[in-house]
């Protein structure tokens, strides 16, 4: 696709009408026309949606997974004057849920969703921003509809009706949608995001199943007027169309055997998920924070079987930066892949989410996202206000003070937003993946035993496919490969500790000698690791777990049974 500059005709579509000059000029100045040719792709299913499209010219149709259908299945066509890609502006968490491809040749104008939405609400003030939203929430719905198949097991009249009565809700992560107990009065259809199907036991919340776009639940005690008996809680950012009972009722009795599919798709769902989060402790560890599994691009993981705490990976990482700061904090999510069974850490380093929440937060534009996807700060238009990193759910953007230099002043004045005043001295620092070095991230590159990588969560997560249909990864790929074995030579310092304690117990001054050499070794081993000399490390910890047990018998050989 080719771009061009705007048409003076752009500004007469009903997504753009009404607003001022300054509001052309910077949603022109920040988006732009492109012709696409027939066969062209625009963006697929599971992209980050961070743009909406008016079409002036062709045809654009969108296609998506029916339930129970064909993937390709054309959902709707889009011609001149018309839009598509509305998801976008549902909040920076959208992806989007259909694929759209060019199929008669035209022209696009990509409009970026935070200029659309800042320029309508400065320029129309609530009456023109209540007139998008009222557009956008109507079209994504009747795309939702679509999706589910109610649309076409109901009359127009019938999917008009629906539009109207159903409520468009949007919940925030961590939030409940509804707990245990409560009074049933809607029946709900997840539009976008992850719910999680919970209960309490005991005084301790278990997780049953996920939710994900398309499922249909909270009907189940709707004809009885029974109360809930689960809670539903936000796993991130999520909107959903509420369905009052009696608009549940109504549709119950016109589109019986609709409903009934989306049962059986659900339950059918829920019924692998209750498999997988009962199936083992450690998986349902893995399934804490599947918000944060999916949504990570770029994912810091570190075998723990491997790693060998030499601290080479944040010296490394200061080092590069002139600042001296590390952008890694080797503490974070524990997790234990069930398919592989090797435990990870995920520690605090950006993870270049693919719709990341510190750059909407960002009120001067700092933060932006390069075209491969990667996030990155602008330091030059950063003022230091801290909203990055506490937008960042998982703390990985830490303030740092734009004078810091060397490595441990620079680790010392590292604060977080909550401790650290606004200030211009200030200066938010993430993980940039080291985009000057033609090795990659100097952490990998750093690390002495290979045993920290940047993955896709699928790639070692396997069991996230199960939650929802969201682009993953490969699944069931080892982190780390190549380990020496440790326990042949434990087993053998053992049985030569034993022999030491025994054989040397008349010879006490041999024992003490052979009880400060090797307990010198030991310490010799603290310095070793942390040099960077570009040993291959593993063997020399199991070396020296082993030096530490043939110590251990000369002691008790030198101190005497």
């Amino acid at each position: 696709m080719t771009s061009s500059p705007f048409p003076a005709d752009l500004w007469r579509n009903p997504w753009v009408a009404g607003l001022d000059p300054r509001g052309r000029e910077e949603l022109a100045g920040r988006g732009k026309v492109v012709r696409a040719r027939s066969g062209d792709a625009v963006f697929g299913a599971g992209d980050v949606a961070d743009s909406v499209y008016l079409v002036l010219s062709g045809t654009f149709v969108l296609t998506g997974d029916r339930r129970g259908g064909d993937p390709t299945k054309v959902l709707r066509r889009s011609g001149g004057g018309e839009a598509f890609g509305e998801e976008a502006l549902l909040g920076p968490s959208a992806l989007r849920s259909m694929s759209a491809r060019c199929e008669e040749t035209g022209t696009l104008a990509l409009l970026p969703a935070q200029a659309l939405r800042r320029v309508t609400e400065r320029a129309g003030g609530g009456e023109l921003l209540a007139r998008l939203d009222r557009l956008l929430r109507r079209r994504v719905a009747l795309d939702l509809l679509e999706a589910t198949g109610l649309s076409r097991a109901l009359p127009a009249a019938g999917v008009d009706a629906l539009l109207d009565a159903g409520q468009h809700l949007e919940v925030g992560r961590g939030e409940l949608l509804y707990r245990q107990g409560d009074a049933a009065a809607h029946a709900f259809i997840l539009g976008g995001g992850m719910l999680r199907l919970q209960e309490e036991r005991r005084g301790r919340k278990r997780v049953l199943a996920y939710f994900a776009r398309g499922d249909l639940f909270g009907d189940e005690e709707l004809p009885s007027g029974a109360a809930r008996s689960h809670e539903v809680a936000c796993a991130g950012p999520a909107w959903m169309l509420a369905l009052p009972a009696s608009t549940f009722r109504e549709l119950l009795r016109g589109a019986p055997d609709a409903v009934a599919r989306l049962r059986r798709v659900t339950s059918g769902r829920v019924s692998a998920q209750e498999r997988l989060v009962r199936g083992t402790s450690a998986t349902e560890h893995a399934l804490v924070d599947p918000f944060r599994l999916q949504t990570a691009r770029s994912l810091l993981v570190i075998d723990q079987g491997s790693c060998v705490r030499c601290g080479h990976c944040t010296w490394s990482c200061a080092k590069v930066h002139d600042d001296g700061v590390s952008r890694l904090v080797r503490r974070g999510q524990k997790v234990v892949s069930p398919s592989s069974r090797e435990s990870l850490l995920l520690p605090n380093s950006c993870q270049h989410c693919a719709h990341p929440a510190c750059m909407a937060d960002c009120p001067t534009g700092a933060i932006g996202r390069d075209i491969d996807g990667d996030v990155f700060i602008r330091e030059e238009s950063c003022v230091g206000c801290g909203h990055c990193a506490t937008a960042c759910p998982w703390e990985n953007i830490q303030m740092a003070d734009r004078a810091a230099a060397g490595v441990f002043a620079g680790l010392l004045q590292i604060a977080r937003p909550k401790a650290a005043a606004p200030s211009d001295a200030l200066l938010a620092v993430k993980c940039d993946l080291c985009k000057t070095l033609p090795e990659g991230p100097a952490c990998v590159a750093a690390c002495p035993t290979e045993a920290i990588l940047r993955v896709r969560p699928g790639d070692v997560l396997p069991e996230l496919s199960a939650l929802s249909p969201a682009k993953n990864g490969r699944g069931g790929t080892p982190v780390a490969r190549d380990k020496v074995a440790a326990w042949p030579w434990i087993a053998g310092a053992s049985l030569a500790a034993v022999g030491l304690a025994v054989g040397l117990g008349e010879r006490r001054l041999a024992a003490g000698v052979a009880a400060g050499m090797t307990t010198t070794l030991l310490g010799a081993y603290v310095i070793v690791k942390r040099l960077p000399l570009g040993l291959r490390l593993r063997p020399w910890f199991v070396a020296h777990v082993a030096l530490g047990l043939l110590a251990m018998g000369a002691v008790v050989a030198h101190a005497g049974l």
